[in-house]
C-alpha cells in the first residue's frame, strides 16, 4: 500500500517523468529499524524506513538536489 501512495503523491507533485517508484522484494540490506530505499542512478541506500512521510522525505532531498 504505501508504494501505491507514494506513486500518487509522485503523480500529484508532477514528477512522473523525472521520478520512478516501483516495490523490491529485497534489496540485501535487512534493517531492524525499518525498510530500506535505493535512490538510482546515484546507489544510494537509506535504511529505517517506517512510513509513507519517511519515503516522501527522501524524494524531496533527491529533488532539491535534482533542482526539478
Amino acid at each position: 500500500e504505501m508504494v501505491k501512495e507514494v506513486k500518487e503523491w509522485i503523480r500529484s507533485q508532477g514528477w512522473t517523468t523525472s521520478i520512478f517508484c516501483s516495490k523490491a522484494s529485497c534489496l540485501g540490506f535487512c534493517n531492524v529499524d525499518g525498510g530500506v530505499l535505493c535512490i538510482w542512478p546515484q546507489g544510494r541506500f537509506v535504511k529505517g524506513v517506517r512510513n509513507v512521510d519517511d519515503i516522501k522525505k527522501v524524494i524531496i532531498e533527491e529533488v532539491q538536489e535534482m533542482e526539478i
